[in-house]
């Protein structure tokens, strides 16, 4: 399991994927900053966090490329000849791809806000910036983890990397829209959206748990779907 994981961690700081996304997301965000669509760092880290949709697209995007591709492409079959259970290979398969939606989590809103900082400067003090922005991190793991098991999951199902890829974004954009209209506070993207506006862990924490325990069941019943998989 551990030579399984650092073949998994090798394949991630090699990939080009996440890095692509996430000079697309980089390059709307800048776009916006140097239009002076925000007027200081703290407008910007509120208005990119204000709207999920954007990154958890990206998530749904990466998700064809890091977890859908390694069925279509072989890689699975691969590992299971190597000698490594299906098990095995599914837990590093989902923390390879789960490391790189955190990347993109930390990453899109943080460097955004930097960038708006050193274009149009801060309202008050640069170390509370820095520490909101860290918080808001920590604070949105367990969703990302909840959200990131569902998409995982749809890949594990489909194991063409177009038509997850395509799934996930549909069923993204599905999500979100009715997690608005019926106004859900327990889903991941509530949660996440939380996460993000600041609300203080202990009013996030029914939703935390919530996104922990939907985790769990996509990636049991992704484990069990693994089982039955003819390759």
């Amino acid at each position: 399991m551990g030579n399984l994981m650092k073949a998994e961690l090798c394949r991630f700081r090699k990939e080009k994927s996440m890095w692509l996304i996430l000079l697309v997301l980089l390059c709307c965000s800048g776009i916006a900053v140097f239009l002076g669509n925000y007027k200081s760092a703290e407008t910007a880290f509120r208005n990119i966090t204000r709207d999920y949709m954007p990154l958890v697209i990206a998530w749904a995007v990466y998700a064809g490329f890091a977890a859908a591709g390694e069925f279509s492409g072989g890689g699975f079959a691969y590992k299971i000849a190597a000698g490594y259970s299906r098990a095995e290979i599914l837990a590093a398969l989902f923390v390879h791809y789960l490391l790189g939606c955190l990347a993109l989590l930390l990453l899109y809103p943080g460097l955004t806000t930097l960038l708006c900082a050193a274009v149009q400067g801060v309202e008050g003090s640069f170390a509370y910036l820095l520490f909101r922005m860290g918080a808001a991190f920590v604070r949105s793991i367990l969703p990302t983890i909840g959200v990131a098991a569902c998409l995982f999951f749809l890949c594990v199902l489909i194991r063409k990397k177009a038509a997850a890829m395509g799934v996930c974004i549909g069923v993204t954009l599905l999500t979100g829209m009715l997690n608005n209209n019926l106004e859900l506070s327990r889903t991941p993207y509530a949660v996440l959206a939380g996460a993000w506006a600041e609300i203080p862990a202990l009013q996030l924490l029914p939703g935390l748990l919530a996104s922990l325990l939907l985790a769990a069941v996509f990636l049991t019943v992704s484990a069990l779907s693994v089982r039955r998989m003819d390759l």
